[in-house]
């Protein structure tokens, strides 16, 4: 029946998943990722997915990684796990200018965490963007995720 097609579906697409983990345990991000593929096509909401393949790619084929989080966000623009993993893989390779725009869906949300905002702001800081860097460092603050980074940015704005 449908409800048992699902079922099994699903079933498939966990399992996929929960491969790619294992293997990724061990040091085969090769398979990993194939396992992360499998997932994605038996449920292409399945977020995790698409985020642990990106972060594999990233490191060897940036643009791979970049890639599939897109694809995600094209799916699911709301997705701010997946804005902020993208700005993570950008900033890490010097695409700093993606990563402000990444970062910038994805600043006030809860997964966006105080080394995210930090890196928002000095990225802001360094494009010439100083008011709007200043406005990233006092929101963070009020969201008590102080760090002595903002400091810094902070005492630059002035």
């Amino acid at each position: 029946s449908g409800g048992d097609d699902y079922y099994n579906h699903y079933i498939y697409q966990a399992w996929q998943h929960y491969a790619g983990d294992l293997l990724l345990e061990k040091g085969n991000n090769g398979e990993a990722c194939n396992q992360y593929e499998q997932a994605i096509y038996f449920d292409p909401s399945c977020t995790e997915a698409y985020v642990k393949y990106a972060r594999i790619y990233a490191r060897s084929n940036v643009q791979s990684g970049i890639d599939m989080l897109r694809r995600l966000l094209d799916k699911r623009s709301d997705c701010m796990l997946a804005h902020r993993e993208l700005g993570e893989i950008c900033y890490e390779h010097s695409r700093y200018q993606e990563a402000a725009q990444a970062y910038e869906k994805c600043i006030s949300s809860v997964c966006c965490s105080t080394r995210e905002q930090t890196r928002y702001a000095t990225v802001l800081f360094y494009y010439g963007d100083y008011k709007h860097s200043l406005e990233v460092v006092r929101f963070s603050i009020k969201r008590k995720s102080f760090r002595s980074t903002f400091s810094s940015v902070r005492i630059l704005n002035c």
